[in-house]
């Protein structure tokens, strides 16, 4: 039998979320979707002391790793800083849709963002352009967002309510969905390659249980997928 841990904490609690069971980290508050990030992270993203790190909407635990981390150069950014109290970490306010171009282009080493596209009221492209303009070359972005259905859908308009937006299949606040054929072409169009990484390629059922993190039964991507891009060392 395989002994269950969350791989951020250690801890081996966990607890009902959103009428799912056992899915949230009794003491971290860490998420499947969390926990796979964290995998990822660590077995692709090694960073050399000295790294400069970006991270937009950032993660509680990911705040205290880099927090203990000093060799990193950890900035975090969000446009609503004064959500997140944190002991060591200040976040700076940061607007994706206008502030991308207050940041000097090949600056960070790795940048980072999780569900956060489908909140813009701009175009997901032109941020996921102007991201990868601020990276080393040699560096890397780990991202992720919702995935619902196969074709994407569109309402940035910020004016329209609640219930239009529901009516439209998208989600309180959101102003998109992302869907599984379209996000991964997308991103690959903009950014120039493949960016999926695909779960079964790169961990073992095993791996994936022992971090308490359900399998991609339905295919890929999902909510929980996650996408790395790296820039060339030639940019």
């Amino acid at each position: 039998m395989i002994e269950r841990a969350c791989p951020i904490c250690g801890g081996g609690a966990f607890r009902a979320f959103n009428g799912r069971m056992a899915a949230r980290c009794a003491s971290c508050g860490s998420l499947e979707r969390s926990r796979y990030q964290w995998l990822v992270f660590r077995k692709f993203v090694p960073l050399m002391p000295g790294a400069a790190v970006a991270h937009f909407a950032p993660e509680r635990f990911f705040m205290d790793h880099f927090a203990a981390r000093p060799e990193i150069i950890y900035r975090a950014f969000d446009k609503y800083p004064e959500h997140y109290r944190h002991p060591e970490v200040a976040v700076r306010a940061f607007d994706l849709c206008r502030d991308l171009g207050s940041l000097e282009p090949g600056s960070f080493d790795l940048i980072m963002h999780s569900h956060v596209l489908e909140h813009l009221p701009c175009a997901a492209e032109g941020v996921l352009r102007g991201l990868a303009r601020l990276l080393k070359p040699g560096g890397a972005m780990l991202f992720s967002v919702p995935i619902k259905g196969e074709a994407s859908r569109e309402g940035i308009d910020p004016a329209v309510n609640d219930e239009e937006r529901a009516m439209r299949a998208l989600q309180g606040e959101h102003m998109r969905v992302f869907g599984r054929r379209d996000f991964p072409a997308m991103a690959a169009e903009v950014l120039g390659q493949d960016c999926l990484v695909r779960q079964a390629e790169h961990f073992t059922p095993q791996e994936l249980a022992a971090a308490h993190v359900p399998p991609a039964s339905r295919g890929e991507p999902t909510s929980k997928s996650v996408f790395l891009y790296r820039k060339d060392r030639a940019a």
